[in-house]
């Protein structure tokens, strides 16, 4: 019974400063003309202004969501017109009257509300119907003019909200449960969990329809950051046996880092990529998988594999039923005083589901961060672990991509870090399947797949190229079936088709070869002959396949080493050698160059400078970098800047192949002399 004492006591706890928060009068206000009414209307069109202030029209039918106020007696204020005619408002499926709301001038109507209009659910969703008119050349149908809705309490006793304590007891029971793990420390976990009671009832108390909602929002990703928590922590487990205090450690450092991405998540980022993730999202969520690849009501398609585009729909999914269920397309919907300024969508979508659809990208830095700490106990201290882990975790390149730009590579580098760590360790299957999930995500992925071929082929020989196969064919069929049975093949197939020659140019933003070559003049069509009858895109494709080749060589000589710093070298390769190369595609480079100092600590002579080229890529192609230094013509301005930035590049690849080239020679000379002292000695 001891063991269970603290739980009882923090449910009975809970519970009773939830339904004493209850009993405080608060009246609840939805404010239609404010951005903050999103998560409590459903069936109204986009917020405008007016002379009387701010406001929106409904359709036909409309709700309004009085969510959590709990049972109790209270009045119903509207403050509206209904230019078409006469509007009925149902509480709870319970017609209110016997007023209507009529006439074309904005009034205010009161509703009498009963216990039984609210049920013992505690919650008010408020049905309007009404006549509706159009007003050409506008095309909507035009209901009723809301500017606000307020439930107002009579005094009285309040029964709480089930849904609501619920909530409050299941994300206190987490906060204590993981709390108590991290630290280890039973005080704190108390201290904290009654913490987020107090505030909680503060809530309740203080502003009841707010809090009720960001505790049904908070339940609901609790949950999820729960189950993926214990997820990674299996995750580090399976890759190596870490300590408690190791993983409690761990777990501070990656709350630091989300931390300080978070802030710079809600920013629109580089809005060029970002109007695509919020317009697909807006679209999947919308008009299903099957429109993934086409053009529907004039929102284009998709240039990306399935792998996103799922995501990106579960995401819209998430905003609509947990932060705004009309989900209005942005270029519409967005804030009134930027509609006139601009038609991005990157910069009309709400913060809150430009934050979301980031957050895939930021959980996938901190994971793999994550998994570089659980590589590096495998042979350093905690105290080195902790700080190769810090140099990605922190890393200004992996934060300015993320979390800054919007950008989505960490998702694919994370199942790249996977993948590779499967094969280390003997489970080619599972890491090819893990392979075929990152290159259906981003094809970027797939440049390792024949190096992990070689490591599987070294290891286990052809039963590991067996094992390797179907667990790819399985991760192929897992993304590519739902997009076949939402009817969505033609598109994919198209879409792999003209992956190669989509951006046909030299470079697209990146400074590598053919941006230090061509001093940036990069537009140049990449299919052009450069010599010899070659393009510009076989001369690229060759070069990355000498220094692919060099690579294999490099494995070939030592099946007893870890793949890491070969892996990184093939990923500067690609990012430095062929054409139509973005200035993201060097990006899981510094991943696999992370654990790779755990075996060798000079290479981060490589890790430093390549962080620095790949942070200074991404600045001076930034648009709100160009804003911020108030450049008028920035591809004059910054030329010498991306074209020294080039030359630093290929200066790191040069003197990078150089190294593996002198390891090569050394280690078959080493080698040589060996057999030849030891044909001595048997002659001898």
């Amino acid at each position: 019974m001891k063991k269970w004492r603290p739980w009882l006591l923090l449910v009975v706890g809970t519970f009773v400063l939830v339904a004493v928060a209850y009993q405080f009068p608060c009246p609840a206000e939805i404010v239609l003309g404010e951005q903050s009414a999103d998560p409590f209307v459903e069936g109204f069109y986009f917020r405008e202004r007016a002379g009387f202030g701010g406001f929106r029209w409904s359709g036909a039918r409309a709700r309004l969501f009085f969510d959590g106020i709990g049972n109790q007696e209270g009045t119903l204020w509207l403050r509206a017109a209904a230019p078409a005619g006469a509007a009925t408002l149902y509480a709870n499926g319970r017609r209110l009257g016997p007023t209507e709301i009529r006439g074309g001038q904005i009034q205010d109507y009161a509703f009498a509300l009963e216990r039984g209009h609210l049920g013992w659910k505690g919650d008010l969703v408020v049905t309007v119907e009404s006549a509706t008119f159009a007003a050409p050349p506008d095309p909507r149908e035009l209901g009723l003019q809301v500017i606000s809705a307020r439930f107002e309490p009579q005094p009285g006793w309040v029964f709480p909200a089930p849904a609501v304590v619920l909530g409050v007891e299941v994300v206190v029971l987490l906060l204590f449960a993981v709390t108590r793990a991290w630290s280890g420390s039973g005080r704190l976990a108390w201290a904290i969990s009654v913490l987020a009671v107090l505030l909680v009832g503060l809530g309740l108390a203080r502003a009841r329809l707010e809090t009720a909602w960001l505790v049904r929002v908070a339940f609901w990703l609790g949950l999820g950051v729960c189950a993926g928590g214990w997820a990674v922590v299996l995750l580090l487990r399976r890759f190596h046996g870490l300590q408690a205090q190791a993983l409690r450690l761990a777990g501070l450092f990656m709350l630091a880092a989300l931390a300080v991405r978070l802030p710079l998540a809600t920013t629109p980022g580089f809005v060029v990529d970002v109007q695509d993730y919020v317009v697909w999202s807006y679209k999947l969520t919308h008009y299903g998988l099957g429109s993934a690849y086409t053009v529907v009501a004039g929102l284009w398609g998709a240039d990306y594999p399935p792998g996103l585009l799922y995501l990106f729909q579960g995401l819209g999914w998430l905003y609509e039923h947990l932060f705004a269920p009309d989900f209005l397309y942005p270029v519409t919907a967005g804030d009134p005083a930027l509609r006139a300024l601009t038609s991005n969508p990157a910069l009309l979508a709400a913060p809150v589901h430009r934050t979301l659809l980031r957050m895939p990208a930021i959980l996938a830095d901190v994971v793999t961060g994550a998994l570089v700490f659980a590589w590096a106990q495998r042979r350093l201290s905690l105290s080195w672990s902790l700080l190769v882990a810090s140099m990605y975790w922190f890393n200004p390149a992996i934060i300015y991509n993320s979390a800054f730009y919007g950008q989505t590579d960490a998702v694919h580098t994370l199942l790249v870090v996977v993948a590779l760590a499967l094969v280390e360790t003997g489970r080619s299957g599972w890491g090819f399947l893990a392979l075929a999930l990152g290159g259906l995500t981003k094809p970027q992925a797939l440049v390792f797949g024949p190096l992990m071929l070689v490591r599987v082929f070294q290891r286990q020989r052809w039963r590991g190229i067996v094992r390797a196969a179907i667990g790819g064919a399985v991760g192929l069929v897992l993304l590519v079936l739902p997009m076949v049975a939402a009817g969505a093949l033609p598109g994919l197939l198209a879409h792999f088709r003209g992956m190669i020659g989509h951006h046909a140019i030299l470079s697209a933003n990146a400074h590598n070869l053919w941006w230090f070559a061509m001093r940036g003049e990069v537009g140049i069509g990449d299919a052009n002959v450069v010599f010899a009858g070659l393009s510009y895109r076989v001369v690229g494709l060759l070069l990355l396949a000498l220094a692919y080749g060099l690579a294999l060589v490099t494995l070939f000589r030592c099946p007893a080493c870890e793949g890491w710093p070969i892996a990184a070298y093939v990923g500067f390769a690609f990012f430095v050698l062929p054409t139509e190369i973005h200035e993201n595609y060097g990006f899981a480079v510094l991943a696999l160059l992370a654990i790779s100092l755990t075996l060798n600590w000079r290479l981060v002579l490589l890790y430093v400078p390549i962080s620095l080229t790949m942070t200074v890529n991404y600045a001076l192609h930034d648009p709100n970098i160009y804003l911020l230094l108030d450049l008028s013509a920035p591809d004059a301005q910054l030329a010498g800047a991306r074209w020294a930035n080039a030359a630093l590049n290929v200066l790191i690849f040069v003197l990078w192949t150089g190294w593996l080239v002198w390891s090569t020679v050394t280690e078959k000379r080493s080698a040589s002399g060996l057999s030849a002292q030891q044909g001595g000695r048997h002659s001898a």
